[in-house]
């Protein structure tokens, strides 16, 4: 199934630049969050220029919603427990 997502399908790869837009992060905290494995791991595109495969950036968009609902669910349902009460 596949769900809506900012990252072009028609692209292979996106720059940094594009990356920081579409997630709406700096390049720093890219940088950080792909080395703790946070984030997939940038690819050389061309000898002077690195990027992401959208194919991972789409990957790891979908994984971050999904938690992203699940803790939102688990907040409404703690909410509801306790104005039941």
């Amino acid at each position: 199934k596949d769900s809506w997502s900012p990252i072009p399908l028609d692209r292979y790869f996106l720059t940094i630049s594009e990356t920081c837009n579409v997630f709406s992060k700096s390049r720093s905290t890219l940088t950080r969050e792909e080395k703790k494995g946070l984030f997939p791991k940038r690819v050389k595109i061309t000898p002077k220029k690195v990027g992401y495969k959208t194919y991972e950036l789409r990957k790891h968009y979908q994984k971050t919603t999904n938690e992203i609902n699940r803790n939102v669910h688990y907040v409404w349902t703690c909410i509801s427990f306790i104005f039941a009460i």
